[in-house]
């Protein structure tokens, strides 16, 4: 069963403003889904989530994408959530042509985002998908999010953090995963 989703925020992960997260919703329930994405396509979508109308927001990608697809008597369908790879959250593109379907597989996410919002399309996810990836309230006001969706860098960071914590349990997970990602 497919759910829907909605971006709820954009919110910075790194003191060095390089990593930002989608924070998706689901419209029918509580779950929320991390997106990871890169500092530019954060603002883009930001941009577009506030509805701010500049000049380059015409010339961005997804303007462009628009205008092409409209002339080519293209719709866009969906972006469907697929799948999450050391860090980084993958979407399929579905759109339709002449009364065919058609689908742009294994796209990043974040650019899914930034073409669902311009092109005013639902954001799906597998509802098995979603249980396995949404965030889990770890305290009152921290949430943890599932090892698969933190990049491999952060991972490393966290590895160190943790030895240095002396944190071995920790360590050991971490470790594993780094490995896993080989």
């Amino acid at each position: 069963m497919l759910r829907n989703l909605y971006i709820t925020d954009i919110t910075r992960c790194t003191r060095d403003n390089e990593a930002y997260m989608a924070v998706l919703r689901e419209t029918d329930g509580e779950r929320i889904l991390p997106v990871l994405m890169e500092r530019d396509a954060a603002q883009q979508l930001l941009l577009q989530i506030q509805s701010v109308v500049r000049p380059s927001l015409s010339l961005s990608l997804p303007g462009i994408m628009r205008q092409i697809f409209q002339s080519c008597r293209i719709r866009m369908c969906e972006v469907r959530i697929c799948g999450v790879q050391g860090g980084v959250t993958f979407c399929h593109l579905l759109f339709e042509q002449d009364h065919v379907e058609r689908v742009v597989r294994n796209c990043r996410a974040s650019d899914g985002l930034q073409l669902a919002c311009a092109f005013g399309c639902p954001v799906r996810i597998d509802e098995e998908l979603l249980e396995r990836q949404h965030m889990r309230q770890a305290g009152e006001s921290s949430y943890s999010i599932p090892v698969n969706s933190v990049t491999t860098e952060a991972l490393k960071g966290a590895l160190q953090q943790a030895i240095k914590e002396e944190n071995y349990e920790l360590a050991s997970q971490l470790r594993d995963e780094l490995r896993r990602r080989k």
